[in-house]
């Protein structure tokens, strides 16, 4: 894909979010909040249990290295911007994915907070913060938390994928 194409695409995707982020939240009720994953499905809006059960479908999938399951939320078109790592495409995610759970000897469990939902129509906005545990032969390892945020789109046939992840470090850099 040439470098034209990108830009433009990258431009066309920003301003979708823009427009997405914009609403204003308190005349629109597309705006949405949730605290966790572990709330009570109750309190969570519409917008939020259907998110909210997308994420913990893919966390299932993740902390059981289940490949199809994990690159489901994924749209083919999507791309990655990771702190300290170069842009990535479906197929570098998805290969990032393979080596990740190609390692008997490592297990993670992610859990997640979402902060955020902002959705209008097909196109959806969601503010999470990814928590990582990994274990090498049972034992915890590391620990890590990432902020990010998601851009999705609903297919043709309803379901919705991320064509855009964001993630970011909450320190600041020089």
């Amino acid at each position: 894909m040439s470098l034209k194409v990108r830009i433009a695409g990258s431009i066309l995707l920003c301003t979708s979010v823009a427009v997405v982020l914009a609403l204003p939240a308190a005349a629109d009720s597309t705006t949405r909040e949730a605290k966790s994953s572990t709330n009570d499905a109750k309190s969570l809006t519409s917008d939020a249990k259907l998110f909210d059960k997308l994420y913990a479908d893919w966390t299932k999938s993740f902390n059981q290295k289940d490949m199809v399951g994990t690159m489901s939320i994924f749209a083919p078109v999507c791309e990655a911007a990771l702190p300290d790592a170069n842009h990535k495409t479906y197929d570098q995610i998805e290969a990032g994915f393979k080596k990740l759970f190609a390692d008997k000897s490592k297990s993670f469990k992610y859990t997640y907070d979402v902060l955020h939902i902002w959705r209008s129509g097909d196109l959806a906005a969601v503010r999470i913060t990814w928590h990582l545990s990994t274990y090498e032969n049972g034992k915890l390892i590391d620990k890590n938390d990432e902020l990010g945020m998601d851009v999705l789109k609903r297919n043709k046939q309803g379901t919705w994928q991320i064509v855009n992840w964001v993630a970011f470090s909450d320190k600041l850099h020089p």
